[in-house]
């Protein structure tokens, strides 16, 4: 599911249950909360080396070019045991300024495995956290979730139109091109789950009006206004390098998103359980 077509679920549900009979205007800045205590940056942060540029404190922002990281997988099949060097052993008369880093990775058979991008390495050594575990942009598919609601839904009628725009037969004829059966959708939905990286997910999008313009589409004043909208959309958007970094950061982002919004369920859950068991306590 697209996260924008979601989005646009949600903040229809909330008109609808404010009664807002139109999409609010948007706020001018003044009108809205001022951003300078925000600061511009998140700082440096650390990360993976194949992953790093470094380029001059003042880069050309129309294309990342810049020194990269050429660290390569030099070893091909799993790696081998690091307790079958016997490297505390190896090293256990020398100095602790002699010692090779490797050394205070506290390495032992009894150390939990986890996931990189070489195979299966110990937890703690500098693979764990340098190579981690390749991302993926391939869908999972959640076998128990709830199923898809019958449409329309019973009981709810859409109010009729105030719109008197009349089509003419080529118009009429390109709308319903434009029409998919339900069969057709669970097709169209299965095929584009790659979004951005399929062919036919841009194809589909070209002509129609998707949720990433539907804020645009209801604040059109005027022909001129909606003649130059249709235009960019027709026209498409190029991709700029930082909206490239953002496809590909995606993945990451998400299941960032999803460890962090984990972390706070449970402590909301946490709180709850400890403030109802003190108004039970004092209750009695």
């Amino acid at each position: 599911m697209c996260n924008h077509t979601v989005a646009l679920l949600f903040q229809t549900a909330q008109y609808s249950q404010l009664r807002v009979p139109v999409v609010p205007p948007v706020h001018s800045c003044t009108e809205s909360e001022q951003q300078w205590h925000k600061p511009r940056t998140v700082g440096v942060k650390p990360g993976p080396i194949n992953s790093m540029i470094f380029t001059k404190p003042v880069p050309n922002r129309m294309a990342q070019t810049g020194v990269r990281s050429g660290f390569y997988r030099g070893m091909v099949g799993p790696l081998p045991d690091p307790c079958l060097f016997r490297i505390t052993e190896a090293y256990a008369k020398f100095n602790i300024e002699d010692r090779p880093l490797v050394t205070t990775m506290n390495m032992r058979p009894d150390k939990p495995l986890v996931e990189s991008a070489f195979g299966l390495v110990q937890e703690g050594s500098v693979l764990s956290y340098q190579q981690p575990v390749l991302t993926t942009r391939y869908i999972t598919l959640h076998r128990d979730a709830p199923p898809t609601p019958h449409l329309p839904l019973e009981g709810y009628d859409i109010l009729p139109s105030d719109c008197v725009f009349v089509c003419s037969e080529e118009e009429l004829l390109h709308l319903k091109s434009l029409s998919v059966t339900l069969e057709m959708a669970h097709k169209i939905e299965e095929a584009t789950r790659e979004q951005s990286s399929s062919s036919e997910w841009h194809q589909l999008r070209r002509p129609r009006v998707t949720a990433s313009r539907f804020r645009e589409v209801c604040h059109v004043r005027g022909q001129s206004s909606a003649e130059s909208l249709a235009e960019r959309i027709l026209k498409g958007t190029r991709q700029t390098a930082d909206m490239r970094r953002g496809t590909e950061m995606e993945p990451a982002i998400a299941a960032e998103y999803s460890r962090l919004m984990n972390k706070r369920l449970t402590i909301s859950f946490f709180t709850y359980i400890c403030q109802n068991t003190c108004v039970w306590k004092n209750e009695q």
